[in-house]
């Protein structure tokens, strides 16, 4: 699948939001992740983002020992209440001790990190279950929370309080225009002007989308 293969494994193949993808390098340089909030349409890079910043940070091998990823719907109590504070609690050193020749970088942050996706799915007892979570355990464990809508009744002012919020936009056409063109060259995909306009002038400003669209045409 297209949306696959030309996926960006680096914050520069990352086509659009400069502002925000450079708040996640900086994030990686200082080796800081603040309790985030990524929000924004869909198909315009946050959880691409969210999930480079901590590929950088502590290395491809490290998903699941130092960082994780939930879609908040599959979000239980318990995994917040018990699965969560074991992840972060045991010691990322012992770990580095036991496993060698995983591609991790060292030395790790003081913390880990957890991407929730999705946001607007979280049921009501897991958000305050989460927000406690996320005031109480600052130093030993980072929260980034993804949602298309800011303003959704699950996505509540005590929990925005808690986060730096990082808002990104739909891509320009000139941004579709490149990251299609690319695709469609490297693929040797037959297309008429009409239907690549077309594509950008559907999908505004939503790269995911509009791969999508385009894998019809190979």
């Amino acid at each position: 699948m297209l949306i696959a293969k030309y996926k960006p494994r680096t914050f520069n193949e990352i086509l659009g939001n400069p502002n925000c993808v450079a708040y996640a390098q900086s994030c990686v340089r200082l080796r800081d992740i603040p309790n985030s909030l990524f929000y924004g349409p869909p198909g315009i890079g946050k959880t691409l983002t969210a999930d480079i910043m901590v590929e950088t940070l502590y290395g491809e091998d490290a998903k699941g020992y130092c960082y994780r990823s939930y879609n908040a719907a599959d979000l239980s109590k318990k995994d917040v209440t018990e699965q969560l504070e074991k992840f972060g609690q045991y010691s990322l050193e012992a770990f580095a001790e036991r496993e060698e020749g995983l591609k991790m970088n060292f030395p790790f942050p003081p913390f880990k990190t957890v991407i929730v996706d999705e946001c607007e799915k979280i049921s009501s007892p897991v958000e305050t279950l989460l927000r406690t979570k996320i005031q109480d355990s600052y130093d030993w464990l980072r929260f980034i929370l993804i949602c298309n809508d800011i303003n959704h009744p699950a996505i509540t002012g005590p929990i925005l309080s808690r986060l730096t919020i990082l808002q990104f936009l739909p891509l320009t056409s000139q941004e579709m225009r490149q990251g299609l063109s690319n695709i469609v060259q490297k693929e040797g995909i037959n297309i008429t002007p009409q239907q690549f306009n077309q594509i950008i002038w559907k999908h505004s400003g939503d790269l995911r989308g509009a791969i999508m669209e385009l894998q019809l045409y190979v």
